[in-house]
């Protein structure tokens, strides 16, 4: 970094050409001549730039034998005698500003995508005194451990680094710096890398719930709460409410909410996205739940029907093992063990199964010998059915519609096989009934209750459809 006298030396020598004239008589008419003329008198100034002498305090400065156009440097000013008085002149360095445009964001979310998809930041700056800006910056928190760094000039790309090499993620900052060669202009970014789980496994008793098993499981709209039924030991509808939405491992340590329900032999459960009904399933009938406070189990009101406003028993000649409702409201599907169809009721006012009429389609699947768990994808286009292990997919020719649909599974997969590769997978599940089966919203996850085991989360590789697989 220059002296102060040379940092003096190469503003003045900037200026233009010295001519011989005097002193002007106010210090503001001097700062005036220099900005507009780019001239600076010699009789003014007197000294050579170069020779201009600097003393370490302002009570040097003497008031006798000193010449017209004298010069003294102390501290960051400028001295001149007039030939009655000194005259201070600031020595200013002006600290660069951001161009607009040109300063970053103050938070960045690093993207999580595989593979990793790079964040670009282009600074700008301008310096007052017309120096060249350089740029750096410095790295603080775990910005290190999430991404890497490189620079090209004022171009910045921060590579986030993959789920294996940082697997919890982080938050970080980058203090981005433009400089003149003498003063920095700062700017903190704060960035932030997650990854969101794509699979994933909880027992519900780990969190709260008495001993039992599981008979349904439930998600709400953007998968902010879930719902778990229980079966045997624990007859009641627990709610979690989760710490991220969608994310199972933020679920807190205890429910947020629990209710009775009246039948202790539950089958099948559904909570439509809004959280305003929610259904079970008994061997012989149908029970809502109505929420007068969406989501609240603790504003519900219980009704039940066992058959249709026609007289038609929902469970047939059978027991009802499991059963679900479209994600409009405006059918009711119940699956029953002698026969183990499926069977379509529509309903005059959606939600309400009093109002339910005869069935009016009814589906055997292949592959299948009890339903246990009911899911429609989120358009409505594909249904999915499990029973022991198993989880297969029919594609109905119309939305929510049984008429048609294909009895061949167009997909299926054993959960055995997918349970080494999700987070907190147990170890077995030979015989293990898939009760329940819950769609989010979005139509891009699936929610299994393993009647003795737990909840598992399953995001799927391509929306609404289980063919492609999923992401673990």
């Amino acid at each position: 970094m220059p002296s102060r006298g040379q940092q003096l030396g190469k503003l003045l020598n900037t200026t233009g050409d010295i001519v011989e004239t005097s002193l002007p008589p106010k210090i503001e008419t001097f700062s005036q001549s220099v900005s507009n003329t780019g001239k600076v008198e010699k009789a003014a100034l007197g000294n050579d730039v170069s020779t201009i002498e600097e003393v370490s305090d302002i009570s040097l400065l003497t008031a006798s034998g000193n010449s017209v156009g004298d010069q003294r440097v102390v501290g960051n000013n400028l001295y001149i005698w007039n030939g009655s008085g000194w005259f201070r002149i600031a020595l200013i360095n002006e600290t660069p500003t951001w161009d607009s445009g040109g300063q970053p964001n103050a938070t960045y979310d690093l993207s999580s995508d595989s593979p990793q998809t790079a964040t670009s930041i282009t600074l700008a700056a301008t310096d007052p005194d017309g120096f060249p800006i350089s740029y750096s910056y410095v790295t603080g928190g775990s910005m290190d451990s999430i991404a890497t760094i490189s620079q090209d000039s004022s171009v910045f790309t921060i590579t986030p680094k993959t789920e294996v090499q940082a697997p919890d993620g982080g938050t970080g900052t980058i203090t981005f710096r433009a400089s003149d060669g003498v003063n920095i202009l700062p700017y903190v970014s704060s960035f932030t890398l997650s990854f969101s789980e794509n699979a994933y496994y909880i027992d519900p008793r780990d969190y709260g719930m008495t001993t039992g098993t599981f008979s349904g499981v439930g998600v709400n709209s953007n998968d902010e709460n879930l719902y778990v039924l229980g079966y045997s030991g624990d007859q009641r509808v627990y709610k979690w409410e989760l710490g991220t939405p969608a994310e199972l491992a933020s679920i807190p340590s205890t429910y947020t909410q629990r209710a009775n329900i009246t039948n202790s032999t539950p089958a099948g459960f559904y909570i439509n996205h809004a959280g305003t009904y929610y259904y079970y399933m008994s061997y012989g009938n149908v029970y809502q739940v109505s929420l007068s406070t969406a989501n609240d189990l603790t504003t519900g009101t219980e009704t039940y029907s066992g058959s249709t406003t026609s007289g038609q028993a929902f469970n047939n000649s059978g027991l009802i093992f499991g059963g679900t409702l479209s994600h409009t409201g405006h059918r009711l599907y119940i699956s029953e063990t002698n026969t183990t169809q499926i069977h379509e009721h529509p309903l005059n006012t959606n939600w309400d199964i009093s109002t339910a009429q005869n069935r009016t389609n009814s589906f055997n699947p292949n592959n299948i010998t009890y339903a246990y768990g009911l899911g429609w994808s989120s358009d409505g286009m594909k249904l999915w059915v499990s029973e022991t292990r198993y989880v297969r997919e029919y594609s109905a020719s119309s939305a929510y519609s049984l008429s048609g649909m294909s009895a061949t599974p167009s997909a299926s997969f054993d959960m055995q096989d997918l349970n080494g590769n999700v987070t907190n997978g147990v170890s077995n599940l030979n015989n293990q009934e898939i009760r329940g089966i819950a769609v989010s919203s979005d139509g891009n996850r699936l929610y299994l209750n393993i009647r003795g085991r737990g909840v598992y989360k399953l995001t799927m590789s391509t929306q609404n459809t289980i063919a492609d697989g999923f992401e673990l």
